[in-house]
């Protein structure tokens, strides 16, 4: 049996009644350690845990899984037990456990379905009453009224604000990056989208393929345009075509899509640049530049 943090283990057996009598390791992100849990009573749990992740990560986590989860559009596990205190050593996170099976055609299509479903979810302004985190960087919220301004104050700002802090955004840098939101600001100024609830961070990793069907994990979740989290799943791919086709044919997406879809990945690039460097950070000016380029040629 893996060696669990001896809080989580004891919680654990506490909320159902039973010993554990399996822990296997269950792969690790590049933030959190898990594990599959097996219990005397026959029950299962998935497990959650980091001496790395500061106070409030697992928090809102579950704040997050909880408000996917009470729209009833798809499937998300169940939040058992968060320990997240300031005073705690090891943070972690119980949940509910999934039985993993390979994706088929018809879950793409359930996938693409259940999305468009969540999506409808919405709220008169964008945003969300509290802040939470994209990855280990914190994501700001709170809510406005307008959708150009919440994405470029309450998502490209506070990236520039940590790359400058962090020494790789520099001076020539922010003079590129200022141009480019302007041309942002124009291009989203007759863009007016109803408030959606988006999972935030939907990349494949983030979609597990189960028996019951297809289920979402580790949610950033805001009200926002629901063309954010269509375009994060095309920027490391792994989604087919049933899976477009089904969102597609539950609820459209507008004119002027695939010209958003550069400026919303634009966001997830750098806060990959702020997370870890290297090659995100010339992307991200490459992305930068082609904004800023675009907006030329359509001036000409």
């Amino acid at each position: 049996m893996e060696q669990l943090p001896i809080f989580a283990r004891a919680a654990a057996e506490e909320y159902f009644k039973s010993k554990l009598v399996t822990g296997v390791a269950h792969g690790a992100s590049s933030f959190s350690n898990t594990a599959r849990l097996e219990f005397e009573n026959g029950k299962r749990a998935f497990l959650k845990y980091s001496e790395e992740l500061g106070p409030g990560s697992y928090s809102a986590e579950a704040a997050g899984l909880r408000e996917l989860r009470k729209q009833d559009a798809i499937l998300v596990p169940e939040v058992l037990i968060v320990e997240d205190r300031e005073d705690c050593l090891i943070r972690f996170l119980l949940l509910e456990f999934f039985d993993v099976v390979r994706p088929s055609a018809a879950a793409e299509v359930a996938l693409g379905r259940n999305l468009a479903s969540l999506h409808r979810a919405t709220t008169e302004r964008f945003g969300l009453e509290s802040d939470n985190f994209i990855g280990a960087n914190p994501q700001r919220n709170g809510w406005l009224p307008s959708w150009a301004e919440f994405f470029i104050e309450r998502r490209l700002r506070p990236q520039f604000e940590m790359g400058e802090g962090r020494g790789w955004l520099d001076r020539s840098k922010r003079e590129l990056f200022r141009s480019a939101t302007e041309v942002i600001r124009d291009l989203l100024a007759d863009h007016r989208p109803s408030p959606s609830l988006l999972h935030g961070d939907l990349w494949g990793g983030n979609v597990l393929w189960c028996v019951a069907g297809p289920v979402l994990i580790d949610p950033a979740c805001y009200y926002g345009d629901r063309e954010c989290d269509l375009a994060f799943t095309e920027m490391f791919g792994g989604f087919s075509t049933d899976f477009y086709r089904s969102y597609h044919e539950a609820w459209p997406l507008p004119d002027g899509y695939f010209a958003r879809k550069v400026i919303y990945n634009w966001y997830h690039l750098l806060n990959h640049a702020n997370l870890f460097g290297g090659g995100y950070i010339s992307e991200s000016v490459s992305v930068a530049k082609d904004i800023c380029t675009s907006s030329r040629r359509k001036s000409l």
